[in-house]
């Protein structure tokens, strides 16, 4: 990214979230001379693409807070991650299963080992269901209005029952009918059942990749590209403030004026040129002083997330799959996806032992602010969130020895991680609430809400970075407020690709 040219100036910009949607803002705005504070209210860098140290039983070993690769079909930033990283960084090739039926097969998975993996009677209900869903969409006037609707008129119902629908549920915790049409778009990479069988015979070739067949990984863990970037905020004169909670955003007419927060019990302020925040939007709404209109304050409140716990359950043995993830779409299985963190680097654990890192999401208690907000439903959660570590062992292994991945006894220690806001909810309606809480902070004319917090946007470490810089091109550039439209359209192609 050669668009920053390096010129000293006295201009303040202050980042909100140290995550690496912030980190990437801050590390290309210091390149350009900008004095840049990052605020980040954990103790380290990276939000919940993050590593850490467990002292266990078995001695001390790096994990992650679940499953991370480093993977991107966006132009220029492998190359700036790669700068990064240096021999950190390796390439590994990718495997992944799914678990349909109560059979494994290779994920994505290919058409005809599913026909010829189920009964005669249930192969011909996946033909003809297809055949009905092809013939309504090249005859008939399917609509796409929501998840359900947008996967059945590609796939069929049969197939869609079978693969993405169970998964759906448990991930996101509603009636896949009730999930916007976009979420299937980001999140589901293989576009329809025809271009899958296509591409099976006639080849990839000229197309963009609806799997990664490799990725890379930091041989440390998934935190050392934000802890680069942090180095490079540093050494250019910029400032990293961990443990720092923002406490209120000061306005005058249309601009900030002054953020406040608290570091090691001191309350401190500090007037900036800019503001550019990274962190949850319901949040931010209820810095601002004066406080935003009511109907801001709901409309924010209603966006959902749901949160995800990662039981982490070390086991006496050097590997238990060759896969890095399995994904478990059926419902009589309490977890969604199983990975260990060797399947990443094999310098993160003891030589003869693994971590299985075990995926549940679940509804989280709602944490409701005062004030108005105060008139939006208190939730307590879902039985996952306010269950013990012992109770969530006791349920996922015995789904794990169901499943055939393990056995209790083989188990020597175990403990979870609870992250509350991990996947934003595309209920239907969404884009209004939306589209409501981002006018109204897009009116501010020195203050960018960017990134998965920030824009309530679904996307990888690679969109992150690259919405950290764009957003830092456009605070060096002065571009206008329409210009930022035009930047966020972008946002909007952003695709998971599993």
């Amino acid at each position: 990214m050669l668009w920053l040219n390096h010129s000293m100036t006295n201009k303040r910009t202050i980042i909100l979230g140290g995550g690496v949607t912030g980190l990437a803002t801050g590390w290309k705005l210091a390149e350009s001379g900008w004095n840049v504070e990052v605020l980040e209210k954990r103790d380290h860098v990276g939000g919940t693409a993050a590593s850490f140290t467990h002292s266990g039983t078995s001695g001390d070993y790096k994990v992650d807070l679940g499953p991370h690769k480093i993977y991107t079909q966006l132009s220029g930033i492998l190359e700036e991650i790669k700068a990064l990283l240096g021999d950190e960084l390796q390439a590994l090739p990718k495997k992944s299963r799914i678990r349909i039926l109560g059979k494994y097969f290779n994920y994505p998975f290919k058409p005809v080992a599913l026909l010829t993996s189920v009964p005669p009677l249930q192969a011909m209900g996946f033909g003809l269901s297809y055949a009905k869903a092809a013939t309504f969409r090249t005859f008939g006037h399917p609509e796409d209005y929501s998840y359900e609707k947008y996967l059945t008129n590609r796939f069929g119902k049969q197939i869609y029952e079978a693969v993405f629908k169970g998964y759906a549920e448990k991930v996101w915790g509603v009636d896949p009918n009730g999930l916007d049409a976009e979420l299937a778009r980001i999140r589901v990479s293989i576009p329809s059942l025809s271009e899958l069988v296509k591409r099976m015979f006639l080849g990839e070739k000229n197309k963009k990749e609806i799997t990664a067949h490799a990725f890379y990984y930091p041989k440390k863990g998934c935190i050392r590209l934000s802890e680069k970037m942090a180095e490079r905020i540093l050494q250019n004169k910029g400032s990293v403030h961990l443990k720092a909670w923002p406490t209120e955003l000061k306005l005058e007419g249309r601009r900030v004026t002054e953020v406040t927060y608290e570091k090691n019990g001191l309350r401190k302020s500090t007037s900036p040129d800019f503001v550019v925040s990274s962190i949850h939007l319901g949040q931010v709404v209820k810095l601002l002083r004066p406080v935003p209109p009511e109907n801001v304050l709901q409309a924010a409140a209603r966006l959902r997330y749901r949160g995800l716990i990662v039981l982490y359950l070390v086991v006496n043995k050097p590997r238990l799959f060759e896969d890095n993830w399995i994904f478990y779409p059926e419902k009589e299985v309490v977890f969604n996806r199983l990975s260990e963190q060797k399947g990443f680097s094999s310098e993160m654990g003891p030589a003869d032992k693994t971590v299985l890192m075990v995926e549940i999401t679940c509804s989280p208690s709602t944490e409701v602010g005062g004030g108005s907000l105060e008139m939006v439903q208190k939730e307590k959660g879902d039985w996952a969130w306010n269950a013990t570590d012992s109770e969530l062992f006791e349920r996922a292994v015995a789904d794990l020895e169901k499943v055939g991945i393990l056995k209790k006894e083989d188990v020597a220690e175990y403990f979870a991680v609870r992250l509350r806001n991990k996947y934003p909810v595309y209920d239907i309606g969404f884009d209004k609430n939306l589209n409501e809480v981002a006018a109204y902070l897009e009116s501010l004319e020195n203050f960018l809400t960017i990134g998965r917090q920030g824009l309530f946007n679904y996307n990888n470490m690679d969109h992150c970075m690259d919405m950290g810089f764009l957003a830092a091109k456009h605070v060096v550039e002065e571009k206008t407020r329409q210009d930022w439209q035009e930047t966020k359209k972008k946002f909007q192609t952003y695709q998971i690709v599993d």
